[in-house]
């Protein structure tokens, strides 16, 4: 059972910010998303997902996306964002959840 995080208090208003964020928008995500610009068809584990602003740009470029974050609420609301568009996504152990885990490339 996951336990209640921080970030489940105000999981949307950090989303909100994030979204646009001079760090986040314009930074941090362009960055990560030239590290592989070919990632069609790869699996990609996104640690630390939150609402899966990253997970839907990766989504976009045809990988698989699986995401890991501890707060519940981000999860629900990365679940929202990309629904049943091959992201899939976990707010507990690691290791439990993917036990055969093969991907890619690891980001967070």
């Amino acid at each position: 059972m996951a336990t209640e995080t921080n970030y489940d208090d105000f999981a949307q208003d950090y989303s909100d910010e994030n979204e646009s964020s001079l760090l986040n928008a314009y930074y941090e995500r362009p960055a990560m998303l030239e590290l592989d610009r070919d990632v069609a068809g790869r699996r990609i584990l996104d640690i630390g997902c939150g609402s899966g602003p990253l997970a839907a740009a990766l989504v976009e470029r045809g990988a698989r996306v699986e995401g890991f974050d501890s707060s519940v609420a981000m999860i629900n609301l990365a679940q929202r964002r990309l629904g049943e568009s091959g992201f899939g996504c976990a707010s507990r152990g690691l290791r439990n959840i993917f036990p055969t885990l093969r991907t890619h490339l690891m980001m967070w």
